[in-house]
């Protein structure tokens, strides 16, 4: 079994996975791939109709434009992470990937306790058909990223993005005030 190493920075070490197959969605999707990071608990996820190597590697592409390149990526021996084409996208990406011990789902169990927690409060707001998951997905990751861990006793969010999260079902706690144009240029001209 593979020791890891506790991390010291969000996006130091990721696991990514597969959820499903699930029903299809009106929208055709039957997959969820999620890449959870290891430190704060993160969750970015996306429904996709497929679990193929290409769209791992595309999804891998997507993160690391977004949030720049993990350091250490972990996933399973599932053949689209252990693809050629999907080590040579996380090698030209800068990604150490390793891959978890076979039958010992523990090794991935950041993303595996995920997982089970996706499948249960997406449950709660699908129809009766399940096939309008995918419309619930974004809300489910957000409502999981913003509750406390506890492991971590702070929100994901907090720790990934170093503030707590604002919602848009919070108050309006701020005032915000529109500076008019001459304000800006004054400020400006103070530099001068």
């Amino acid at each position: 079994m593979q020791l890891i190493e506790s991390p010291g920075e969000v996006f130091d070490l990721v696991q990514m996975d597969f959820t499903g197959p699930l029903p299809r969605s009106i929208n055709g999707n039957r997959y969820v791939i999620s890449l959870t990071d290891y430190l704060s608990k993160y969750v970015i996820s996306k429904a996709v109709p497929d679990d193929s190597t290409k769209t791992a590697a595309e999804f891998l592409v997507d993160i690391s434009l977004e949030f720049g390149p993990p350091h250490q990526l972990q996933t399973d021996r599932g053949i689209h992470f252990t693809a050629a084409i999907f080590e040579a996208v996380a090698k030209r990406l800068g990604c150490v990937h390793t891959v978890s011990t076979p039958y010992h789902s523990q090794s991935q169990g950041v993303i595996e306790r995920f997982n089970a927690t996706f499948k249960q409060q997406l449950a709660k707001y699908t129809n009766e058909h399940y096939d309008d998951w995918d419309d619930y997905l974004r809300t489910t990751v957000s409502s999981y990223n913003s509750s406390v861990h506890q492991v971590t006793q702070f929100t994901p969010f907090q720790i990934f993005h170093k503030r707590k999260p604002v919602s848009i079902f919070d108050p309006i706690r701020r005032k915000v005030t529109i500076p008019g144009v001459n304000d800006y240029w004054d400020y400006f001209l103070r530099f001068e």
